[in-house]
């Protein structure tokens, strides 16, 4: 016979699933994610995903666990995003710097505030129209106005851009 006065924490439960080439709408900063293949597992405690696809058109991989005991959800997300994907996210730096950029975005998501922590890798990328504007030996400040460009179009730079 069954009972009917069972607690929740009397329950404990393990929920596994594999999604394979599934797509939406506006799912991140409004863009379409599409191929993506993820691992989801369910507790009684947490709900962690965890796979790769396509975010605004750039291969990314990412990882989100949210505690059922706590609002606070954590994310980890890898992209490399190339000119259009930097575009179609609203971080369009054409003509001053070109080609793939590697993002690396981490944080917390609550009720009350979103927390992100961005590093990025410009190793890939060109600063092109920029670099003519400085005398030889000194082609290494345009830096700088590349990340003017970016605080003007975001709004903040993270330290981390600041530090690289």
């Amino acid at each position: 016979m069954f009972r009917k006065d069972i607690k929740r924490e009397e329950v404990d439960y393990l929920a596994d699933a594999e999604v394979t080439n599934f797509a939406a709408d506006r799912i991140v900063r409004g863009q379409r994610v599409e191929n993506v293949n993820a691992k989801i597992a369910v507790t009684p405690d947490l709900v962690h995903v965890r796979g790769d696809g396509r975010i605004a058109g750039a291969q990314s991989a990412f990882d989100y666990k949210k505690s059922k005991t706590n609002s606070d959800a954590e994310f980890r997300v890898t992209s490399t995003l190339d000119d259009a994907s930097r575009s179609r996210l609203g971080v369009d730096l054409l003509p001053w710097l070109s080609g793939p950029v590697v993002v690396k975005a981490s944080g917390r998501i609550s009720e009350q505030e979103t927390r992100i922590d961005v590093d990025t890798d410009l190793t890939m990328a060109k600063v092109n129209e920029l670099i003519a504007n400085y005398p030889p030996g000194r082609q290494a400040s345009a830096v700088i106005g590349v990340l003017d460009l970016a605080q003007r179009q975001q709004g903040w730079l993270p330290r981390v851009a600041m530090n690289e």
